[in-house]
């Protein structure tokens, strides 16, 4: 790998990306707190809500970004609040499948009424410049991986 003799301008990017990414998850940390929704909960109730095929704690672990065994234990928790159920696949019966409940129904509902801090902070930007945000982080996120992975 090649050394960038402007190593300045990318500890600049990160300070900034880092100072940015702070703020907009302190924004939304307030906004759940408000909406009495846990920040791990929140995540795994969109993605159930919004998956379009049914989803096994795997796909979940790895949307969310955690260990299996984190995952285990947040949907324990989910599961003991009512929002979540895990059944039997009918296809796989080794298989699980993670499902919402009503009540987790009623958590989505109160998480899209607590979106206010992201299409706020969002709507500073103007279409095309959400694009290209879009474009960038999707080249760091995959560079990152393939760091990761080559270690």
């Amino acid at each position: 790998m090649k050394v960038n003799p402007d190593i300045d301008q990318y500890n600049n990017l990160w300070i900034q990306w880092h100072r940015a990414s702070w703020a907009m998850v302190k924004a939304r940390d307030k906004e759940l707190r408000q909406a009495d929704i846990p920040v791990a909960e929140a995540g795994a109730v969109y993605f159930l809500k919004y998956a379009r095929k049914p989803v096994n704690p795997r796909m979940l672990s790895h949307f969310l970004h955690r260990d299996p065994q984190q995952v285990s234990k947040l949907l324990d928790q989910m599961e003991e609040e009512g929002l979540v159920n895990r059944v039997r696949d009918p296809k796989k019966r080794n298989m699980v499948r993670v499902m919402l409940t009503p009540k987790g129904e009623e958590a989505y509902q109160r998480l899209s009424e607590a979106s206010v801090a992201r299409i706020a902070i969002f709507s500073c930007l103007s279409p095309e410049e959400c694009e290209r945000l879009q474009t960038c982080l999707d080249k760091l996120y995959h560079r990152a991986v393939e760091l990761i992975r080559s270690s």
